[in-house]
């Protein structure tokens, strides 16, 4: 399986810069603008995976509902599923796309060249750096006709992240 490693600074930022509402609460936005998109939906999985850390889910789930144009965005603790609001209709191809971005292992070079389609199934193991506390996941990417999704199961460690390395409060609270 191929490897990835995201290191959360570098793609969001300090969370000092991250955007809040009235309460302090961490926001997304929806941009029209394709680009600022991208950075708000790379924004929106982060934080789903530092939510996941903080409440120790065993794993992460995003589904496209195609009916609907909505997806289902969700994670399970303790075979309990805590389902997120879902992004606005019509956006769950994009959040599916940055997903796959995020997780899946990028083409090698040749790739290109070769006259396959690109896989629609696709799996990597995925560290999320977070200030030198590594999290490892196992992450799947599918598609099979108009259904598609990201599936991201930890596989270590599990508990909060260890204090040496970050401030005492964690990103998420």
């Amino acid at each position: 399986m191929a490897a990835v490693t995201l290191h959360v600074l570098d793609l969001i930022g300090p969370c000092e810069s991250w955007p809040a509402d009235d309460q302090g609460n961490a926001v997304v936005h929806f941009p029209a603008d394709a680009v600022e998109l991208s950075k708000e939906l790379r924004r929106f999985w982060i934080y789903v995976l530092l939510m996941a850390v903080r409440d120790n889910a065993t794993s992460v789930h995003c589904h496209s509902e195609p009916a609907s144009g909505l997806a289902a965005v969700y994670y399970v603790v303790k075979d309990v599923r805590y389902e997120f609001i879902p992004p606005p209709p019509g956006y769950a191809t994009a959040l599916l796309a940055v997903a796959r971005a995020l997780f899946a292992p990028p083409r090698r070079r040749f790739a290109l060249f070769n006259r396959r389609k690109p896989d629609v199934t696709t799996a990597s193991t995925v560290t999320i750096d977070l200030g030198g506390n590594s999290i490892v996941w196992d992450a799947v990417c599918w598609s099979v006709g108009v259904r598609a999704g990201v599936e991201l199961y930890r596989t270590e460690p599990f508990g909060r992240p260890g204090i040496s390395g970050m401030s005492a409060r964690h990103p998420c609270g």
